[in-house]
């Protein structure tokens, strides 16, 4: 990770939840860690990336 490196998170949204909830998510988080923040879902993880991802994620509550 460097300095300058945007944070990747990964979530699964409580049902009920929309993508209107997701991006206002990110732009909270961005505001908050003056940071680039990408948020996505389980499903809409890369099948490419899948397996990298997921082997070095983090569990957060």
């Amino acid at each position: 990770q460097r300095d300058d490196s945007d944070i990747d998170i990964l979530v699964e949204l409580p049902e009920g939840k929309t993508l209107f909830d997701l991006i206002d998510l990110e732009d909270r988080l961005k505001k908050v860690l003056h940071k680039d923040v990408d948020v996505v879902t389980y499903n809409s993880v890369s099948k490419y990336l899948k397996k990298y991802i997921f082997a070095n994620q983090a569990k957060l509550l």
